[in-house]
C-alpha cells in the first residue's frame, strides 16, 4: 500500500511495508488504510516497552515525579509538595497502616509519625483529674522534634496543619487538644493549641 492513499498534505516519500501475512500480530485486513497499518506497527511493539510497574508502586523506589500520583492512589491524608523526598516516601509508605487502623489511637500516632512528629496521646480517662468524656490530648515535646538544622520541627504555625491531619484519622465522635511543651534549664515551657476553636495560648510553668 503506497503513501498515495494518505490524506491531503502527506508527502509521498515511498511505500509503507506491510506486515508479513503469516505473522501472528498482523491482524490488519487487506483493505487497511495506511494510517491503520502505521498504528498496527506501533502497537505491535508496545509490549517491548519496559514499564517498571513494581518499582512505580513501591513508595521507596517510585520515581520522584510520580510520587504525587502514588500518594493519590494510596489516599494519603496529608501532602505537601515542599516536603523533602524522603518524607514524601515515608508518608506514602505508612498510608496503608493508617487507613487500616483509622479511628484508633494507633492511627493518630502513625499519621503523626509519618510526617516526622513524635507525640503522646492521653485519653480523658487517663488524665488526672479526668477530662471531659470522649476527649483526648496530643502532647508534643518540641525537644523530641528537632530538624537537622537544630530548629524546632513543631511550631504554633504548624498546629493547624496537624489538626487537619488528626481530624482525618481520628474517630469523628472524639475531640482533641494539641499541646506543645519543651524543657529548658529546669523550666517547662508549655504551649497549648485548642484546635477545636482555632485559638492558641502559651504559658510557662516552673518545675
Amino acid at each position: 500500500m503506497s503513501y498515495d492513499q494518505c490524506p491531503i498534505g502527506c508527502e509521498p516519500i515511498g511505500t509503507l511495508p506491510r506486515f508479513i501475512p503469516d505473522a501472528p500480530y498482523d491482524l490488519t485486513p487487506p483493505n487497511a488504510t495506511w494510517l491503520e497499518e502505521a498504528m498496527a506497527r506501533v502497537i505491535a511493539d508496545i509490549t517491548n516497552i519496559h514499564i517498571p510497574i513494581a518499582e512505580m508502586k513501591d513508595p521507596m523506589r517510585c520515581p520522584v515525579d510520580l510520587l504525587p500520583f502514588l500518594a493519590w492512589e494510596f489516599n494519603v491524608d496529608d501532602w505537601d509538595s515542599d516536603w523533602p523526598t524522603s518524607l514524601k516516601r515515608t508518608v506514602i509508605a505508612s498510608a496503608i497502616e493508617t487507613h487500616r487502623y483509622k479511628g484508633t489511637r494507633r492511627a493518630v500516632l502513625t499519621a503523626l509519625e509519618s510526617v516526622g512528629v513524635k507525640a503522646r496521646i492521653i485519653e480523658w480517662h487517663e488524665q488526672t483529674p479526668e477530662g471531659p468524656a470522649g476527649t483526648f490530648k496530643i502532647q508534643i515535646n518540641t525537644a523530641d522534634n528537632i530538624t537537622d538544622g537544630s530548629e524546632p520541627a513543631i511550631t504554633l504555625e504548624r498546629i493547624n496543619r496537624l489538626d487537619q491531619l488528626v481530624n482525618r484519622v481520628k474517630r469523628l465522635s472524639r475531640h482533641h487538644t494539641i499541646e506543645l511543651f519543651t524543657r529548658y534549664e529546669g523550666a517547662l515551657q508549655f504551649a497549648s493549641a485548642i484546635t477545636a476553636f482555632q485559638t492558641h495560648q502559651a504559658r510557662e510553668v516552673l518545675v
